[in-house]
């Protein structure tokens, strides 16, 4: 697979989507943006030929990350964006997000299974989708943030 974290996150960006791209979008930080991100996760389930579960793992890590995005990187300023690229190849599906943020670090992210955060609302989806994908980094940079998502099939 392409090391497209590393292309868009050295030194900085040169906003080039990879050779085998198969959808981008550039989103602004709004309500109705998380309609827009799941109408675009709809329409690119029959291109990534994905199962009902492989769909139901995928769309809801993206709907996750990118809620963050908007709502915690973003502040629901709607003049920032949230860029969404989202490639496959024979090795999987990746995805970034990158947003206009000041990140986080994951190191302080509550755990949603400890006794004392159980009732909190914040942890769940970084929980969920360590749970469902084969991998998640985040890597700050000089405009933002960004999130990397990598599934297995």
């Amino acid at each position: 697979m392409t090391n497209l974290f590393q292309t868009q996150t050295q030194g900085l960006i040169k906003m080039q989507p990879p050779k085998t791209l198969k959808m981008y979008k550039k989103f602004s930080s709004t309500r109705h943006s998380i309609k827009l991100i799941e109408t675009m996760v709809d329409d690119m389930r029959s291109l990534l030929q994905l199962s009902d579960i492989e769909f139901f793992n995928f769309r809801i890590c993206i709907h996750e990350m990118f809620h963050n995005a908007i709502f915690h990187g973003n502040k629901l300023n709607a003049n920032k964006f949230v860029d969404v690229y989202v490639e496959k190849d024979r090795d999987g599906v990746q995805v970034l997000i990158f947003d206009q943020g000041a990140g986080f670090d994951l190191d302080e992210v509550p755990d949603p299974l400890d006794e004392e955060n159980i009732l909190k609302e914040s942890g769940r989806g970084v929980f969920i989708v360590k749970s469902y994908a084969k991998n998640l980094e985040y890597k700050h940079l000089p405009r933002g943030f960004c999130t990397k998502i990598e599934f297995n099939f």
